[in-house]
């Protein structure tokens, strides 16, 4: 029962806060200017009564809180209207990438999970050690870095300068791979993933290492750690077993 009602507690505190996020989305679209007149900025054509007819048509001269109502509502049910860039339904746009996106989340944070593991358990038994001055170091500049930056640096060395690698897109590089005399659909998605899982695994794992050893730093100075190493048992076991069981859990 005290876990359903945590699980009802937090759900109650998320209304609020997606309210506040709505508010917040729907204001900042304010923030750029008029809609209508950036909408039409390059067609020289239209004329301020076209202008306005468009705002009538879209609501745009309702009050604020009526357009952010009318707005809610049609966010609730899944209507986000058509892009201005071609005229394509938002919903038919956003399924086309669902996929692509929730490949390179996966991937990059299964990868980034099994890698910082070791790596941060490593890092705090060997703490003030070579080892893990380099492993600290590699994370605090993961986490510092503004992962965009570090993206179109991985462009510009492999795929603008090297040109092993594509630089955007999700497939049709087969450029890539008549040096092998391999022509595959699978290896040349592969070869759109490596650049965008490398840069979100990285940031990932950059935070990830640094939360599990300073977990680990503090559980490995617990007194039960001491008796299981004064009983003989594995150092392998006492780490990955009892000491990472605890550690683990902010991480």
């Amino acid at each position: 029962m005290g876990l359903a009602k945590y699980i009802i507690r937090r759900a109650i505190y998320m209304v609020p806060l997606i309210i506040g996020i709505s508010l917040v989305s729907f204001l900042v679209m304010y923030a750029a200017g008029d809609p209508i007149q950036l909408a039409t900025a390059g067609n020289p054509s239209i004329t301020e009564a076209q202008r306005q007819f468009l705002r009538e048509y879209y609501g745009l001269n309702d009050p604020i809180p009526v357009q952010y109502l009318r707005w809610l509502d049609h966010f609730i049910h899944g209507d986000f209207g058509r892009s201005l860039y071609g005229g394509r339904p938002v919903n038919e746009i956003i399924s086309s990438l669902v996929w692509e996106t929730a490949k390179l989340q996966l991937i990059s944070i299964l990868l980034a999970f099994f890698i910082s593991i070791p790596a941060g358990v490593y890092s705090a038994v060997k703490q003030r050690s070579a080892a893990d001055y380099t492993v600290s170091s590699v994370a605090i500049f993961g986490i510092s870095v503004p992962v965009f930056w570090f993206g179109i640096v991985l462009i510009l060395i492999f795929s603008y300068y090297l040109g092993w690698l594509p630089s955007a897109g999700a497939h049709g590089a087969p450029y890539l791979w008549p040096v092998f005399g391999i022509k595959n659909e699978f290896l040349d998605e592969l070869a759109h993933l490596v650049l965008p899982v490398t840069v979100l695994t990285f940031a990932n794992l950059a935070y990830n290492v640094r939360l599990l050893r300073a977990g680990m730093l503090e559980v490995l100075r617990q007194d039960y750690i001491l008796a299981a190493r004064a009983s003989g048992i594995p150092e392998r076991k006492v780490l990955y077993k009892y000491a990472l069981k605890n550690a683990i859990t902010p991480f």
